[in-house]
């Protein structure tokens, strides 16, 4: 599949590359009802690489805009894969037979190198090999995902944040994003916060993004008709956050809890053919869903020249992340 380097980063980055070289995930679909947990594996650092940026970049400050104080704010946040999740045990599918007995497999974020051959015990294992799904062979293994939102004082120490990017179509690929986020100033009912440059406040946000791939006939490995994956990821995060209040440079940091989904279904018809006889057609075969829920604690820092703010942190998560970006901020 030609063009599913570029839609991994489309779904992930939501911007267009070119045309690279091929991964044919859906050969696994030979696996038959084993083919579900194998696409997941395979695709796991790339949906967990979404669940984690889609928690992340909310904030620069734990300061909330006065009433009807705003800012409009353009970040990018990267996932770092780790190297344990760059290949998954093939052993433990006994539907698929490897070449040469290897047992360790490229995920996504995995190796770009020549893989070896597979087949299936379901059709004649001696037809039809072919090469199973390679990586991308991205080094070092970064998740990118652009952030683009805004924020609004309404008064009460209140401030919504709104992030949404309209459905993108490129190329057989609809990818789309929103969000939304209150961030509320705790440190008012605190008298000693009135009398230091800090500020202390709570955040609650909501994101889910979502894409859907289209297969064609050039892309695809199978015969078939109205193929395409429908993929998504949603993250709630709770975050207490702390910052400095000087007029130039300051440091932010964040402790909370994040709670994530992801989820991947294959639709369509596929017709199966081992180039040896056997054939087996499959209607919607594969789908696979990931939650997760962990602490997360992020530090940072940004700086001020009048309205125009850039910033940069990190947080510690299931994937750790890293942001960075800039604000037009007035208060």
């Amino acid at each position: 599949m030609r063009k599913l380097y570029t839609f991994v980063l489309v779904l992930i980055s939501l911007a267009t590359f070119a045309q690279l070289p091929q991964l044919n995930y859906e050969r696994y679909l030979i696996a038959g009802d084993q083919s579900s947990m194998l696409i997941k594996d395979y695709l796991n650092p790339a949906l967990v690489g979404m669940m984690n940026t889609a928690s992340s970049g909310w904030y620069s400050t734990a300061d909330t805009h006065k009433r009807f104080g705003f800012d409009f704010t353009v970040s990018f946040v990267g996932a770092f894969v780790p190297s344990e999740d760059a290949t998954f045990d093939i052993s433990k599918y006994n539907n698929i037979i490897v070449e040469g007995g290897q047992t360790e497999m490229p995920t996504i974020y995995g190796e770009k190198e020549d893989t070896p051959g597979i087949t299936s015990s379901i059709f004649n294992p001696s037809g039809g090999k072919m090469r199973a799904p390679n990586g991308l062979g991205i080094n070092p293994r970064f998740a990118p995902s652009p952030i683009i939102q805004g924020g609004i004082g309404i008064g009460w120490g209140t401030e919504i944040k709104v992030r949404f990017i309209p459905k993108v179509h490129i190329d057989g690929l609809e990818v789309g994003m929103w969000g939304l986020a209150f961030q509320h100033d705790i440190g008012q009912y605190i008298p000693v916060f009135k009398r230091l440059p800090l500020s202390l406040s709570a955040l609650i946000g909501y994101t889910k993004a979502n894409a859907t791939w289209t297969f064609n006939e050039e892309d695809n490995q199978w015969l078939g008709s109205n193929q395409h994956t429908d993929y998504e990821a949603s993250a709630h995060t709770f975050q207490l956050l702390g910052s400095t209040n000087f007029p130039i440079i300051n440091a932010y940091a964040g402790i909370g809890y994040n709670m994530s989904t992801a989820s991947y279904k294959m639709y369509g018809e596929y017709i199966i053919d081992d180039n040896n006889g056997n054939v087996n057609t499959v209607v919607d075969p594969a789908n696979a869903e990931w939650k997760h829920s962990g602490f997360t604690a992020t530090v940072g820092a940004r700086l001020s020249l009048a309205s125009f703010k850039i910033f940069a942190d990190y947080s510690i998560k299931e994937y750790n992340t890293v942001n960075f970006g800039f604000a037009l901020s007035f208060r």
